[in-house]
């Protein structure tokens, strides 16, 4: 019994030691892909870049800094989402584009890019343009797309032209934005979805910008497991040098 004991205390610590290693893998900053966004340099000029123009929209009193890479999600949560509590909706937040009058934005089913459904077509302007929507699926990504030209995902392993990442997207923190005279809370809820509208662009994400309120990310299930791998690793090593 004494050694059967044992046995299971081994267990029950490995266990533990295993959950502390992978949440720390997880939630390390070390471990996340993020997307450079241009801050200066912009071919749109002087305050059009994204962090200036959020700015303005919250009276310059942003909690979030733009610049800060780990204010951003990581490029595998903001691939496919969920809906979180009630009916979510969009609103069409900021187009700096030559192509603002003919992109379009809208959601595709996981695992299917033919199932999709649009939430803003190219007539749809920046001034509060706002919508809700319902998916017909439980897990869906975002796309943006040019008629007859070209349509980038959320998920970047389906973009052409070298998979660059053409969203990335930041959660709020409670702040205001004035979109066109209406208030509209960016909290824990809500996310700004930030695109590129070009495979070759100057990587400003101001092409459109969408702030989506109810909805919450789907954790990557193969970065999720790539970690889990390197945490059973870890354990194996801890193991042999008490050995």
């Amino acid at each position: 019994m004494g050694v059967l004991n044992g046995v299971h205390m081994n267990i029950r610590k490995h266990t533990y030691l295993l959950g502390c290693l992978t949440a720390a893998l997880l939630t390390s900053p070390a471990w996340a892909i993020y997307t450079p966004v241009a801050t200066s340099g912009s071919s749109d000029g002087p305050g059009k870049h994204l962090e200036e123009q959020l700015r303005l929209l919250s009276g310059n009193t942003l909690t979030v800094d733009i610049d800060s890479d780990s204010d951003q999600l990581d490029d595998g949560l903001d691939a496919y989402w969920n809906i979180l509590g009630s009916t979510p909706s969009a609103v069409l937040v900021l187009e700096i584009a030559g192509n603002a009058g003919v992109n379009k934005l809208g959601i595709f089913k996981k695992g299917d890019v033919s199932s999709k459904q649009q939430l803003f077509d190219g007539s749809a302007s920046p001034n509060g343009s706002s919508i809700t929507f319902t998916p017909s699926w439980d897990d869906f990504g975002f796309y943006i797309e040019k008629q007859g030209s070209y349509t980038w995902y959320s998920d970047t392993s389906l973009n052409s032209g070298g998979k660059k990442d053409h969203l990335v997207a930041y959660k709020g923190q409670g702040d205001d934005l004035l979109i066109k005279g209406s208030t509209h809370i960016w909290d824990s809820s809500s996310y700004l979805l930030a695109w590129e509208d070009l495979n070759l662009g100057d990587a400003d994400y101001n092409d459109m910008v969408v702030l989506v309120k109810n909805v919450t990310p789907v954790p990557d299930s193969g970065t999720t497991m790539a970690l889990l791998g390197l945490g059973l690793v870890g354990i194996g090593v801890l193991r042999q040098k008490r050995a």
